[in-house]
Parts: C-alpha cells; structure tokens; sequence
C-alpha cells in the first residue's frame, strides 16, 4: 500500500478505513505510527509527516522549519565560506603568479556559486517549497495519471516519468517569493537546491517508512 495512503490514516478520520487491504494483514493507527517512529528522524521523517499527516506535523511545525532553515543557511555559510578562502588564497599567494592564477580562479567559482545576500525572500522560498511538495502540479499530458493511451497502447507518460507530477512554473515560483517572474532567475539556483534536498530527504525516509511497515506485517 502507498506509504501516503497509509499515514493518512492517522489524521481524523472522516472516512473508513477498515476494509480489506487485498490479503495484507491490515494495520492499525498504532501500527503505523510505530512503524513511522522507526524513521531516523529529521528533515525527512517531519517533511513526510507534513505531506502525508498534516495533524500531526501541525503539532511540530516549529522543528520543520529549524530543519529547512538549518540545511539552507548551513548551504548559504559553506559557500560564503568559499568565498571568503578563496580570498585568503589571494592575499597569501604573494607574487606567485601561478598561486595567484589558481586563487583567482577559485574566487570566480565562489562568486558563482554564491547565492543572494540573506533577506526575508529566503524564509518565503523555504515555505514555497514546502507547499510544492506537498502540493505538486498534475501533469498536464496525462492529467495526472502517469500513463498516455496511444492507438490503443498504454505507454508511460514520459514528460512526468509516470508520477502524475510535475514540478511548478517559474511564474508560480516567482509569486511565492513575491517578486516579478524577471527577478526569479537569481533565486533560481536557490530554490532548486532545496527541492532537491527536500525531495531526495522524503524519498529516504519514505522507503525507511515501507521497510518498518513490511517488518509489521511480516
């Protein structure tokens, strides 16, 4: 059963959930939320809470926010820290011209890679990403479905590899972060290393949470 599918199970029910699971030995709330406790927690066991148990995320908001602000600065001060090396390596390198050629070059990598100065935009991005993830785009080839019907053959619907999802527009990024979609392209770079992160932190605790719910049932 889809891990999702299953958390949902421990927000207020205003559905039943007691019908048969196809041979699986069905789980209870308690169950569930024992297998979830198996998850190493951090940025993804609360990350899934979030997009899977809503109820119970509401109740540590708080911490999500420290776990997405601290993987965000922590990412903003290693590369200012780049910077600030290579700038070191400058200064020492003397008259050395090759030491001087190669710091030079290391303080350029840094620049580039340096993201915007701190500001409130970072605090909106961080919740823009979060609401993308728990709130991602259908499709819109196979509005949803992940599949494509073509002269009678189903093929995997290739622009969302068979998700259903696909990420949102720039347009929709850019009015998160409450600027005009020309200024978005700075930011960029920013929020598509917190997606990431974020994606690949639920990915992992998703399948720690599959292998707790297997071991119950086993």
């Amino acid at each position: 059963m889809h891990i999702g599918k299953l958390m949902a199970r421990l927000n207020a029910k205003n559905v039943r959930f007691d019908v048969g699971s196809g041979g699986i030995p069905e789980l209870t709330s308690t169950d569930i939320a024992a297998a979830l406790g198996m998850v190493p927690a951090g940025l993804g066991r609360e990350l899934l809470c979030r997009m899977w148990w809503p109820d119970g995320a509401a109740l540590n908001a708080h911490e999500l926010r420290g776990l997405l602000d601290g993987a965000l600065f922590g990412e903003w001060r290693e590369r200012a820290d780049a910077m600030v090396t290579a700038q070191i390596r400058i200064v020492t390198a003397g008259n050395n011209a090759e030491r001087q050629r190669l710091a030079r070059s290391a303080l350029d990598a840094a620049r580039a890679r340096m993201w915007p100065s701190l500001c409130e935009t970072y605090a909106k991005l961080r919740d823009a990403v979060v609401e993308e993830l728990c709130d991602p785009r259908l499709c819109p080839d196979c509005a949803g479905r992940g599949e494509l019907s073509r002269g009678g053959v189903v093929r995997t619907c290739e622009r969302c590899e068979g998700t259903g999802r696909t990420a949102r527009g720039t347009n929709w990024r850019a009015e998160r972060l409450g600027m005009l979609h020309q200024s978005y392209p700075r930011w960029d770079d920013v929020y598509q290393w917190l997606l990431a992160r974020c994606s690949d932190e639920v990915q992992a605790a998703g399948r720690a949470m599959a292998d707790a719910v297997d071991s119950a049932v086993s």
